[in-house]
């Protein structure tokens, strides 16, 4: 029996093994070179290949030293690397074999890096660039070459000839003096066996024609090599670069590939010359190669009518400046590259500059060298007689893409070279990066042109109140220079740099420079306010005088009293300055790194403050016609967001004065990952969270949620710690994940709570400790603290709701969301009554009195005492309920001690957070 299997076992490994071959791709099955054998090294050549009609082709091939030619296909990175090593001699970094088929390329590159290491230069050609004609004919198609005359008179010096092209093109810095034409020669073989596939054999093509031609060609004479044909070579004619070994020597040509239709229009011939010089295309930003009328190296056969030669047909145009400076033809004396702020220059045309002003404008966008706008001149006259008119025509450039410059077309109609495309007295571009360009006048033959970057400022300043006076200058960095007498009383006299906000927001700035001129009571900081009249309600958290005390002043409503509080003293500068608005309550917070936050004093309620309001940047001298001045950095202001987290999720956000309501639907917030609606703020260091559920309708769904949450992210399976009310009996639970991924432990805290009901989270380091209240002053515990050591440095806290059920919404309102400590009433004295009692008066021992810490957790008095004894509870974060409820007494005076509380928001942004609410959109825009 066994003697039967086996045979049977290898016929069936075989059989798999077989169909396995067979479904393998060729590309597979080519060997994977060596690991230490993965590089190539030779000169990178790129290739362009353009038809009469349609979409260009582009290859790319590694031109070794013993004249092999490698055909690459470029991964991403390695295309993005290849307009820049153009020419240049190359380590290419093979990944594997790319080919499949004859004709297609053979190795797949991922990196192309130069051999020596330095980043790339422009391709600079000066001096004598002799080309040789060859005039090559397909022994199967009988069709015939022009004359040799013809070809060699195209290299005359007279217009449009390309002795007289070149130099006009590059100002006299280089010649095809020297260069001739051969011919025709027959190749050897058929024209069938130089298309494979329908695409053409380039280098075959030029070793056949070159080795023709031998015996009559001093080839290393020449710089660059013009093969014509009798017949189409496939969909194009091409312009680049190929090894050839020609009279013993093999060395790299400038080469261009040129049927019929190419060599009898002389702009094709210039087209692809410039090609092996190295310029790559330039176009209008519609998609498009072939569309721009400024650039030979576009649309070379644009308005061939005005410039057409009797005998050479259609003359191509100049090209434009980005190309000028890749191949060094523009004197480094005449181009203007843009520094910042603004400037007015002369441009002249690049047909024929005069003897002053500067030949291009280069203005980099965010700063980049390989992110610009160029600005050049150009008029109908020379070459460019054929251009669409006179005046300035503006490109971007990206240095790294297929077609780097394209023209800048503001009515975005698909044509690059009408009317919106040139840029004429009076006008104005208004680009990227707040870069503005004007046209002032006409200067001759060129342009006066004011150029500039001041970036218009999100800011408005105004003065408020009597004696106040000032100004801003936003440049990044806000600074202010400011009079005016006090923050203070029933009205105020300050400069302030604002905007308009609504709803909830963290306002933040880092106050990175404070001249206080001596005076003691000058102040500069953060201000949120009603209105711009100087009564108005205000919250405002500034440093104060030459010692940089911390203060906090608000105004709860319009013509009302200024209440204070302290802060720390002698703060170092630089210093950040946070205010956290949740309604109509705010809360203030200074700190010397944006991680650990102090808070100025419990949140402060403004009733009478309105949904909409200004925010921004106060500051005051507290002397009329003394000025001050201020350096604010990274200010920023971020409101609250929301987003549905996890599968099945969505909702809404809706904040109405102290309220918010989330309508919600979602799956649950259990095991490995969540699914909920969330309304978050981004939070680092420690945490003090309070909101009030007020309503709650669960649509019937007995296992929807809606409380508070702390998490690491908004991933759905990020550690997260949550406070929650549970369905229509509304139990009280707590949830949490420790670590991205992991499991969710569950703990019961309550059973039938009642609405409305306060929920809390203390966040301490990593520790997270939740509390309930059914009054918002006595919280008690929920469950032990957590340790959430999956949470980073950088957490997201707010609401949170999911009906656990989706599709099904429910409905979770909260008010009084507040951040930070807030008082404990003090426990009240008990009155004796006035009727002498014979019974004698207890006196607590002292193991009864109860002590208090600053921990967020407290603990209930087991003890009542009597009405003789006295004792005060100090306020915490966490109060201990007394045993004999309190009387509902005024919140104390606020007295900071200058201690850091227990919990204390850090909602911090990153480094290029939006600077204003809301963010400025950073949108290309141009205005006529």
């Amino acid at each position: 029996m066994h003697a039967r299997i086996f045979p049977r076992l290898i016929l069936l490994v075989a059989s798999l093994l077989s169909l396995a071959l067979l479904r393998t791709p060729l590309r597979s099955l080519v060997a994977q070179p060596p690991v230490a054998d993965r590089t190539r090294v030779g000169t990178l050549a790129v290739t362009w290949g353009d038809p009469p009609e349609g979409d260009p082709l582009v290859r790319y091939d590694l031109l070794a030293d013993d004249g092999t030619t490698i055909r690459l296909q470029l991964g991403a990175t390695a295309k993005a690397q290849a307009l820049a090593l153009n020419g240049r001699r190359v380590v290419a970094v093979i990944s594997g074999p790319a080919q499949a088929a004859p004709g297609d390329p053979v190795w797949l590159v991922d990196d192309l890096r130069p051999v020596d290491g330095r980043a790339p230069t422009a391709l600079i050609v000066s001096g004598a660039q002799p080309f040789v004609t060859i005039l090559c004919s397909f022994p199967d198609i009988a069709a015939a070459h022009k004359p040799a005359d013809y070809f060699q008179g195209m290299y005359g010096a007279d217009a449009p000839a390309l002795n007289h092209y070149w130099p006009a093109l590059s100002y006299g810095a280089i010649s095809v003096d020297g260069s001739a034409a051969f011919g025709p020669y027959t190749l050897p073989q058929p024209s069938t066996h130089y298309l494979p596939n329908d695409s053409p054999d380039l280098t075959a093509l030029a070793k056949d024609c070159a080795a023709a031609a031998d015996a009559d060609v001093a080839f290393p004479a020449y710089s660059g090599v013009n093969l014509t044909f009798n017949a189409d070579i496939g969909c194009c004619a091409w312009g680049g670069s190929q090894s050839l070994t020609a009279d013993g020597v093999t060395r790299v040509y400038r080469l261009t590939w040129l049927p019929p239709w190419a060599w009898n229009n002389i702009s094709v011939v210039m087209h692809e010359m410039g090609h092996s010089f190295g310029l790559p295309h330039s176009s209008g930003d519609y998609g498009q190669t072939y569309d721009s009328p400024w650039d030979v190296m576009s649309k070379d056969r644009a308005n061939c009518a005005i410039t057409r030669d009797p005998v050479y047909n259609c003359v191509g145009q100049g090209t434009i400046a980005y190309h000028l400076e890749l191949l060094g033809w523009l004197p480094p004396a005449r181009r203007y590259i843009h520094g910042g702020g603004a400037q007015t220059i002369r441009l002249e045309p690049l047909d024929a500059p005069g003897d002053e002003g500067y030949m291009v404008a280069q203005i980099p966008i965010d700063g980049s060298s390989t992110h610009f706008y160029t600005v050049e001149a150009r008029r109908r006259a020379g070459y460019d007689a054929k251009l669409p008119g006179n005046g300035l025509v503006i490109h971007e450039v990206i240095t790294n893409r297929v077609r780097p410059a394209r023209v800048v077309d503001p009515d975005n109609d698909g044509d690059p070279g009408d009317a919106a495309a040139l840029w004429t007295v009076g006008e104005t571009f208004t680009g990227l990066d707040s870069v503005v360009v004007t046209v002032d006048e006409a200067v001759g033959d060129g342009y006066r042109v004011t150029i500039s970057t001041v970036r218009p400022s999100d800011w408005t300043g105004t003065a408020v109140g009597v004696g106040a006076a000032g100004d801003l200058d936003d440049n990044d960095d806000l600074t202010i220079s400011a009079s005016g007498g006090d923050i203070f009383g029933p009205a105020d006299s300050l400069f302030f740099a604002h905007q308009t906000a609504a709803g909830s927001l963290e306002l933040k700035t880092r106050l990175i420079g404070w001249d206080a001129a001596g005076i003691q009571s000058a102040k500069a900081g953060l201000m949120i306010r009603a209105a711009l009249d100087a009564d108005a309600p205000h919250f405002t958290v500034h440093v104060t005088g030459p010692d940089n005390a911390v203060k906090l002043k608000w105004r709860e409503s319009a013509g009302g009293t200024t209440k204070s509080a302290d802060g720390s003293v002698d703060l170092t500068l630089p210093v950040w300055l946070k205010i956290v608005k949740t309604g109509r309550a705010f809360a203030a917070f200074y700190s010397a790194n944006d991680v650990d936050w102090t808070q100025i004093a419990p949140p402060q309620t403004l009733a009478d403050f309105p949904a909409t309001y200004r925010y921004g940047l106060a500051v005051t001298s507290n002397q009329p016609g003394q000025a001050v001045g201020a350096t604010f950095a990274r200010t920023a202001a971020v409101p609250w967001a929301a987003t549905a987290i996890g599968n099945g999720s969505d909702g809404t956000a809706s904040e109405a004065a102290d309220e918010v309501t989330l309508q919600a639907t979602g799956g649950d917030i259990y095991k490995k990952a969540d699914s909920l609606f969330f309304r978050y703020m981004l939070g680092t260091g420690d945490l003090d969270l309070r909101a009030r559920l007020a309503g709650w309708e669960t649509n019937d769904n007995n296992t929807a949620k809606a409380g508070l949450m702390i998490r690491g992210s908004t991933a759905a399976n990020a550690p997260e710690f949550t406070l929650h009310v549970t369905g229509r009996n509304r139990a009280v639970k707590l949830k949490y994940r420790t670590t991205t991924g992991g499991a969710t432990t569950s703990i019961n805290v309550a059973d039938g709570a009642p609405l409305p009901i306060w929920l809390r989270l203390v966040k301490q380091g990593q520790a997270i400790t939740a509390y309930t209240s059914t009054d918002g002053v006595y919280y008690e515990p929920a469950g032990p603290p957590v340790t959430l050591g999956g949470l980073g440095s950088e957490y997201v806290y707010g609401l949170a709701a999911t009906s656990n059920q989706p599709g099904s919404y429910v409905t979770a309102t909260f008010r009084d969301l507040r951040l930070g400590p807030l008082p404990v009433p003090p426990q009240p004295t008990a009155t004796p009554t006035a009727t002498p009692s014979p019974t004698p008066t207890r006196t607590p021992t002292a193991t009864v009195t109860p002590t208090t810490s600053a921990s967020p957790t407290g603990t209930r008095p087991t003890t009542t005492p009597t009405a003789t004894s006295t004792r005060t509870l100090t306020p915490t974060p966490t109060g201990t309920r007394p045993a004999t409820t309190p009387t509902r007494t005024t919140p104390p005076t606020v007295t900071p001690t200058g201690t850091r509380p227990a919990g204390s928001p850090t909602a911090t942004l990153h480094p290029d957070a939006a600077p204003s609410l809301p963010a400025r959109p950073r949108l290309r825009q141009v205005a006529r």
